[in-house]
């Protein structure tokens, strides 16, 4: 309220650490990156909570589905629960030590590596849809089509569980 002439502390002294970069989600989640990893807090940076990644963070940022993307020590790094489980994004990268990440306007991830320079993703990152399942719940073997005489024939089939299914024909 008055353009940052006077400040207020976030530090409970409890949680103290040295922040090299934040990000901030829409739900008000202050995401904050520091040599020991990334830390949330959901009351304004009043306490903190550590995160599972425990990577030297040098910078943050949420894309438009609110998948929040760290750049570390140790590769790129993305989480799609507000920072409760990470995933590690760096399959291609040739160098991991990570000093920045950008996304363009198709929400394609860009990273800048200490030695190997910029890359691009391979596709866009968004925000993954979780499909009910739909897995049968019993075994179930079709009639084979068009018939057993023609030359090709084919039989459908569902199983209860994924896994591989071996299918062996006698005479």
């Amino acid at each position: 309220s008055d353009y940052g002439m006077n400040w207020l502390s976030g530090d409970d002294s409890s949680s103290y650490f040295v922040a090299t970069c934040f990000a901030f989600d829409s739900t008000g989640l202050v995401i904050a990156g520091s040599y020991l990893g990334v830390l949330t807090s959901k009351n304004h940076g009043q306490t903190w909570t550590k995160t599972s990644l425990t990577k030297g963070t040098n910078m943050l940022l949420v894309n438009r589905h609110g998948i929040i993307f760290a750049a570390t020590d140790d590769g790129i790094w993305e989480s799609s629960d507000h920072g409760i489980s990470w995933i590690d994004i760096s399959a291609g990268l040739t160098d991991r030590f990570s000093y920045g990440i950008a996304l363009d306007s198709k929400d394609y991830l860009y990273a800048a590596t200490a030695s190997a320079g910029v890359f691009r993703s391979l596709g866009p990152v968004t925000a993954i849809e979780i499909v009910q399942n739909d897995a049968p719940r019993f075994f179930s073997l079709s009639q084979n089509y068009p018939n057993p005489f023609n030359p090709k024939t084919e039989i459908g089939f569902q199983v209860a569980e994924r896994g591989y299914v071996s299918l062996k024909i006698f005479n």
